[in-house]
């Protein structure tokens, strides 16, 4: 398999002044898959490794988008690796005085981003729209409805209570791109909740992806504060739904997919090679779901935290913003996914990396009762910053664009431009690829929309109890673990991971008795597992355990451990890393890059399969079991998939074939569980 690095996978992002990295980068793009799979995670983790320590002036992470462009800066080898998802507590210890995390860890220094030299420069529109008082979501009572056209919709059509929409048909579905659903969230509505977007006449084209939110790909600043659209994917009228006995008046089961990115990156536009990543073509037109995929305000603009804004806003606190689009999103999918066929009884939210975290807020939130019915986790957890913290960051903030001694401070922020406050997201020391500090941007618990940490809310059952899955890839950091050449560098690289993440530095000798290099193939293996369940594995163990032991409602567990079957040795020996499922979930794998295009193989298309009808299987009952349909390429179920218990812990191991696992990575997580008072 030979393709363009910067196609094959999403989520690399080497920024923030590491130039040389950048040059590799470029020059790794001639090199075969096989090669580059390795030459960039060794001279791009190399610099990283050595750089932290030093400076902390880098990030990796994060979908790094392109607009109109088929490609962006990623490769394959270097994986999204989430800033700021699994917390310790989720791990192993706990500190009840930081109520989401086990030690106490000063406040991160913050380093101002240089601006850069090229990119575009783009402000804020005039003010915008009158905000809705803080009651959480919009109301459809303030929908102006009566322009909305009342004729019967053309096939290609639909008519949402905004407006009517014309989208495209493809092999039976229908698909909508672009569709507004909120007011644009500039000026004044900077910084505010989202109010409903105003209705229109005539019908709307919805045949592209709207802007990305604002968010930088190396030196570039890209997209628009004007980013608040979704897309749906719908089966048309009359096609058959082959893994949904239950559609019926009530319409098809509903799939709302949030995107990973560190809560700083990525969007629903989001391409690998010649192919949007999140297509929700295939899952609509093999198995009658309806998918959406949505964008939410980024960084500064969706996670800014406040005292000033905190008491603007209200009972909402500040720093939530892109959760409260979120929940504006469900919201508008319960009120309108009917007009496309979809049952708004039926919603599952699904999300990788951020995005998973992102599910597990709104499945502990107050404000989501009622908006879904289900919930996917991919390789994420359940954190959020204290209100305090996330405020002391915001005031740094206001101080770097000159508003610090300001008299009316909101009003001085909102004055600033899109580029003045992106040139604020910093490298946070402590939150980046081998760290598990925070960043500066996160959700927080305010009282509101958080009421206390998710897991308090969780454990005492005040959540909303749905149906999970939870899961992780079987080598999460396989892509952007260093070079290791032996024991002693295999020691010496743990030692300086925990002393990165503020981790005890008598923890190393006891990390190394349970992960001794003789049990694994090379030490870099060993260095990739120790990281990788400390930061995702063990995290979707105790997220597996919390909703069992919280919860009658069944809870799933998986464990995605399939590389893809045409890659080279050396890519391959990255195993399956963090995002490595998302190109077989949405279909997307078979992309063309500049040196080619990937050509799935028997075993690819059956993991594709599965992951597939049993997603779609879990969206339309709650139990991701059930027979397959006619001509499934996955074949006859072999196996079914138990729910979690505590017990033996089983697992769907996702890959060709599948298998149930029991326990996987107990004693390790054993291991990092015994460290909690």
């Amino acid at each position: 398999m030979v393709a363009d690095d910067r196609t094959l996978h999403p989520h690399l992002r080497v920024a923030h002044g590491m130039k040389r990295g950048r040059e590799w980068l470029l020059r790794m793009r001639a090199l075969p898959f096989g090669v580059a799979a390795v030459a960039i995670p060794v001279t791009i983790a190399s610099a990283i490794f050595i750089a932290v320590p030093l400076a902390g002036a880098f990030a990796i992470d994060v979908p790094a988008i392109k607009r109109g462009s088929s490609s962006f800066v990623a490769a394959q080898a270097v994986p999204h690796v989430i800033h700021l998802p699994v917390t310790l507590d989720d791990i192993a210890l706990d500190d009840p005085a930081l109520g989401d995390g086990p030690l106490p860890v000063a406040p991160p220094t913050r380093t101002r981003r240089p601006r850069p030299t090229a990119g575009p420069t783009m402000t804020p529109a005039v003010p915008g729209p009158t905000v809705v008082p803080p009651t959480g979501v919009p109301s459809p009572t303030a929908i102006a409805t009566a322009d909305v056209p009342t004729a019967a919709p053309a096939p290609d059509e639909a008519i949402t209570r905004f407006g009517r929409v014309r989208g495209t048909q493809r092999d039976g579905v229908r698909a909508f791109l672009g569709i507004p659903y909120a007011a644009p969230p500039v000026g004044e509505a900077r910084w505010r909740l989202p109010s409903p977007p105003e209705a229109w006449a005539g019908v709307r084209d919805a045949v592209s992806f709207g802007a990305v939110c604002p968010q930088w790909e190396d030196d570039q600043l890209l997209g628009d504060e004007d980013c608040l659209t979704l897309n749906v994917w719908a089966p048309g009228q009359g096609e058959p739904a082959p893994d949904d006995p239950d559609t019926g008046a009530g319409g098809r089961p509903v799939m709302v997919w949030i995107h990973g990115g560190g809560h700083q990156q990525g969007s629903s536009a989001q391409r690998i090679g010649d192919l949007p990543l999140y297509d929700g073509q295939t899952l609509a037109a093999r198995h009658g779901v309806v998918v959406v995929t949505i964008n939410y305000r980024l960084g500064p603009f969706g996670f800014l935290a406040h005292p000033t804004l905190s008491a603007e806003g209200g009972v909402a606190q500040s720093g939530n913003y892109g959760m409260h689009d979120q929940l504006a999103a469900l919201t508008w999918v319960r009120d309108n996914v009917a007009a496309f066929g979809g049952d708004p009884a039926r919603v599952t939210i699904f999300g990788q990396s951020a995005g998973a975290v992102s599910v597990c807020r709104l499945v502990a939130s107050p404000l989501a009762t009622g908006l879904l019915a289900g919930a996917i986790m991919h390789s994420g957890g359940c954190p959020a910053t204290p209100l305090a913290r996330a405020e002391a960051n915001g005031v740094a903030v206001a101080s770097d664009v000159g508003c610090a001694d300001a008299a009316d401070t909101p009003a001085c922020l909102r004055s600033r431009s899109t580029q003045v406050l992106m040139d604020t997201l910093a490298a946070i020391p402590g939150g980046g690829t081998e760290t598990l500090g925070r960043n500066t941007y996160d959700g927080v618990i305010d009282g509101y929309a958080v009421p206390e940490a998710p897991q308090a809310l969780i454990e005492s059952g005040r959540h909303n109890a749905v149906p999970m899955m939870i899961g992780a890839t079987s080598a999460e950091n396989g892509a952007s673990a260093p070079p290791i050449a032996d024991e002693a560098a295999y020691e010496a690289a743990v030692r300086a991971y925990f002393a990165r993440s503020g981790l005890p530095a008598a923890l190393v000798e006891r990390a190394l008795d349970v992960y001794p290099v003789g049990n694994y193939a090379t030490p870099r293996d060993a260095y990739v597992a120790l990281t990788s369940d400390l930061k995702f594995a063990c995290s979707a163990r105790n997220d597996a355990r919390r909703f069992t032991q919280a919860q009658d409602e069944p809870v799933f567990r998986f464990w995605f451990d399939h590389v893809p079957e045409n890659a080279g040795p050396l890519a391959r020996s990255r195993g399956a890393y963090h995002g490595a499922d998302l190109p077989f979930l949405f279909d997307s794998i078979e992309f063309q890059g500049r040196l080619g295009r990937y050509v799935a193989g028997p075993a690819d298309r059956a993991v594709i399969a599965l992951l597939q009808r049993t997603w779609a299987r879990f969206a339309a009952t709650g139990d991701p079991n059930g027979a397959e349909p006619p001509g499934d390429p996955a074949g006859p179920d072999p196996l079914a998939w138990p729910v979690y218990e505590l017990t033996r812990e089983p697992a769907l191991r996702i890959a060709s074939p599948p298998s149930i696992v029991e326990r996987v990575r107990g004693a390790e997580c054993d291991f990092w569980s015994s460290l909690r008072p």
